[in-house]
């Protein structure tokens, strides 16, 4: 019996970028931490199976190495990092609305589709 869709992966990625020292609480803790992160960076992310998933990495302004903050994770199957008319920093909307309000924004291509690595074996899950 084949498996669908399973959070597994998604915990994968998360405890990942945990690791990683990306932020994954309140943005006031920042202020003790290191020196300012980059608002924005891409970079690949290892599953438990080696596939490399490309993700990009929003985080607000000033924010400092070692801050934990809350995450919103989205994924999509191609244009994770899409840049649209007006868009002069390649920072999308959705991105620039969650860091204004302290959250970290990650933006991750599906395992086998746009940047990532590996395979995608099903559109929906099972069938």
């Amino acid at each position: 019996m084949r498996r669908g869709l399973s959070r597994r992966p998604l915990a994968a990625l998360l405890a990942a970028a945990a690791v990683l020292g990306l932020p994954v609480a309140p943005a006031a803790a920042a202020a003790s931490a290191g020196p300012a992160e980059p608002p924005r960076r891409s970079l690949y992310v290892a599953m438990p199976d080696g596939v490399r998933l490309a993700v990009d990495v929003h985080l607000p302004e000033g924010t400092r190495a070692g801050a934990r903050l809350p995450t919103v994770l989205v994924t999509n199957r191609y244009w994770r990092a899409r840049v649209r008319a007006g868009q002069t920093d390649g920072v999308s909307g959705e991105a620039r609305q969650w860091t204004a309000r302290g959250y970290a924004f990650v933006s991750a291509d599906l395992r086998g589709t746009g940047a990532s690595f590996g395979t995608l074996t099903s559109e929906l899950g099972a069938t």
